[in-house]
Formats: structure tokens, sequence, C-alpha cells
């Protein structure tokens, strides 16, 4: 049942998501980002610096945002949706209330506007961001067990914390 719910707000999720990349691409807004398209542009150090500002900065905003709707007032309308896979498969990566989606697909979007960004960095900075989301909600740990005890802990977010994040609703609020 889970699933099947996971894989139907997935769906719309990707849908919101399309729709405000298809309204910055066919309004015009596109020519006023920071997207360049000549390596020779930027630095080359430029390129690799560039895919972990954007994953600094969406890690950021996700984290206040995140932690923002699991306020009281926030949670029933934006995030509960997300929290009853309480045991998450990789599924609820993307099963977002709409106006959670239209949150997260404004901060991606926002990034092109304030970071000098190659295409082909951005479609990498998206693909490690898809793909710790994935294994964030996975059910599936890869990370050594003493790595929960590690200090590094507090700032990698382990499937297993965000597991007790679904479960207990607090901590856990990065990617």
């Amino acid at each position: 049942m889970n699933i099947k719910r996971e894989l139907m707000y997935s769906m719309v999720t990707v849908l919101i998501f399309a729709v405000i990349n298809s309204l910055i691409l066919g309004s015009g807004l596109l020519q006023y980002s920071l997207i360049y398209f000549d390596m020779g542009t930027y630095p080359i150090w430029w390129f690799g610096l560039s895919i972990l500002v954007m994953l600094v900065l969406h890690d950021t905003f996700f984290y206040w945002s995140h932690r923002l709707m699991h306020s009281p007032k926030r949670f029933r309308t934006m995030h509960q949706l997300h929290h009853p896979s309480v045991y998450p498969t990789a599924f609820a990566a993307y099963s977002f209330h709409p106006t959670e989606a239209l949150v997260e697909a404004l901060i991606v979007s926002v990034i092109i506007f304030m970071v000098p960004v190659h295409p082909l960095a951005f479609f990498i900075f998206q693909s490690i961001s898809t793909a710790y989301n994935v294994y964030g909600h996975s059910g599936r740990e890869f990370f050594p067990r003493s790595m929960n005890a590690h200090w590094l802990s507090r700032w990698v977010n382990t499937s297993t914390a965000h597991s007790m994040h679904h479960a207990r609703g607090r901590h856990n609020y990065g990617l």
C-alpha cells in the first residue's frame, strides 16, 4: 500500500518539477540565469567547485525548509503526506505533497540564478542529489554501523538516521 502511494505522489512531484522547468525554459527566464555553455568561461576548477557550492546551497535551503515544514501548522498541510512511510522505500524519496514539491522545485531552480554553472555540472549536481535522496529513503544502510557514532554522522545523513527521522519525525532534516 505504501509503495503505491509513494509512486503516485512521486509522479506528481516529477510532473511539478517538469512544469517548473518548462516555465523557466519557455518563458525566456533562462536567459537571466548564470548558466554558461563554454567551458572556457570560468576556470576549470570552478566546474568542480560549482557542484560543491550547489550541493551546499541545496542542502542548506532544504534543511531550513524541511525543518519549517515540521512545524505543527505546516506539517499537516505540507509534509505529513511524506511521513506515513515509517519504513521508507526508495520510492518515498520524491513522495511529496504538491506544495512541498513546489518548494523543492524552486530550491533547485533558484540555484541557476545564483551560481554560474555549466549544464554538465548541473546534471552532476542533480544526479548526486537524487541518488543521495533515494539512498536516504532506501531502507538499506551502506555505511558501516560505526558511522552512527562517528563525529562525521552529524554532517552525513545516513539511511539509518533518516529512517529514524521518518519513525520519530524529529532531527535529521538535511539531505
